[in-house]
Formats: structure tokens, C-alpha cells, sequence
């Protein structure tokens, strides 16, 4: 009986997929790091560019320039790396917007003309607000 047990529980153990709510590559912490690396080292490249027009000046060093330019070259990257990640994120379709409803599956029916009747139905019904009515005054709000 143990034995059945265990050959049970390995075979679930290497039957096992992945999850799908995992995220895919490429991962998002990732993207943000090797955005904020690169602007580091540009900032620091830039930084040391700068201290090269003027180095005799007694109140700019290589060093100190060669942070102040990594500092902002890793905000500036950090703030990129997210305009990358909002702009290849993905979000779930709405039903509205989705292909064909669920109960139409299956069922042969046009994706395109389902979707745009149901825009149109959308966009002729009344607009999901709540009302007040004063019928004493003939009011509707």
C-alpha cells in the first residue's frame, strides 16, 4: 500500500506542468534591471564625456562626474524600462471586445459581424447610469 502511495506521488510529481498564470519571458524585473544597467553605464559614459570637455577645471573630478551622470543614467533607465514593460503589457479582453462570445463557440458564426452588432447594440442602448425621477415635477435625472 505505501508503495502504490509513493508511485502515485511520483508520477503526479513528473507529470507536472506549469502553471499558465506564470509569468512568460521575457520577465518584467528583468526587462527593468537590464534597462536601469544600461543607463547607469551611459549615464557614467556621459558623465565622463562631460569631465573631458573641461578637465583642468579645479571643481569638476572624473570620479564625482562619473556618479552624478550613473545616478541619473539609472533613473533615466529605470523610467524607460517602464515605458517598455506599460507598453508591451498585456490586458484581458473585455467582452466587448472580445472575438465571439462564448456562447457562439463553436457554433460557425462570424467573429467580425457578431462583434459588430454587439457594438452596435452597445452603442444604441441606454447608457448605464442610475436615473432620479421627480414625477411630481415631470423631472428625469
Amino acid at each position: 500500500m505505501n508503495r502504490l502511495v509513493l508511485l502515485v506521488c511520483a508520477a503526479l510529481l513528473l507529470a507536472e506542468t506549469s502553471g499558465f498564470a506564470q509569468e512568460r519571458e521575457p520577465l518584467a524585473m528583468r526587462i527593468e534591471l537590464e534597462w536601469s544597467i544600461a543607463g547607469t553605464v551611459m549615464g557614467a559614459l556621459v558623465g565622463a564625456a562631460l569631465w573631458l570637455t573641461d578637465p583642468a577645471n579645479p571643481n569638476l573630478s572624473l570620479s564625482r562626474q562619473a556618479i552624478e551622470g550613473a545616478s541619473l543614467g539609472a533613473f533615466a533607465g529605470a523610467g524607460f524600462g517602464l515605458y517598455v514593460l506599460q507598453r508591451n503589457a498585456l490586458f484581458p479582453a473585455s467582452q466587448a471586445n472580445a472575438e465571439a462570445p462564448p456562447i457562439l463557440w463553436g457554433t460557425g458564426a462570424d467573429p467580425v459581424a457578431v462583434r459588430e452588432r454587439s457594438e452596435a447594440l452597445l452603442a444604441s442602448a441606454p447608457p448605464n447610469r442610475p436615473s432620479i425621477a421627480f414625477s411630481m415635477f415631470r423631472l428625469h435625472f
